[in-house]
């Protein structure tokens, strides 16, 4: 006999449910952390170990699935779409971050539309910075009126 739905089940305590986690998001989130070790500590055993097998020429989070995956990798795949909704450039000199194609504005949640800015196809950042700082008055030509200020106030620049 079920008297409540599993959904239920899963809402907080302070909403009337149990608080049990879904076990399928809660699977993803422990993925895309390992994911994000394996990005931030490439030295592991377990990262040289996967990168010699899947993605020897090319970074992680841009490696395709490959044929006869194991188990580990498969998983690892399937959680990168969550680890990418919360990635963001720091931006640096802006050399290698394509305006168009990198999510690169931090409030921002995906990326610009050719509408949104009115740059060549393949323009780097860089090309919005000058000496360090970003050239503001670019920056209002090339952008919509509401990225500008996301864009001047982004966050490691």
């Amino acid at each position: 006999m079920h008297w409540k739905t599993w959904d239920f089940l899963c809402e907080p305590k302070c909403r009337g449910g149990l608080g049990f986690r879904k076990l399928d998001i809660f699977n993803k989130a422990l993925l895309a952390k390992q994911l994000w070790r394996i990005i931030q500590n490439p030295s592991s055993l377990v990262a040289r170990v996967l990168k010699g097998r899947y993605f020897k020429h090319m970074d992680v989070m841009l490696s395709p699935l490959g044929s006869n995956p194991s188990f580990v990798w498969r998983s690892l795949i399937w959680s990168r779409s969550l680890l990418k909704e919360g990635l963001c450039w720091r931006i640096g000199d802006g050399k290698g971050i394509d305006v168009m194609r990198e999510r690169w504005i931090p409030s921002k949640r995906s990326k610009l539309t050719p509408c949104e800015l009115n740059v060549t196809v393949g323009a780097k950042v860089s090309s919005l910075i000058i000496d360090g700082s970003w050239n503001e008055q670019l920056i209002k030509n090339v952008c919509l009126p509401h990225l500008v200020q996301d864009i001047i106030s982004a966050v490691g620049r």
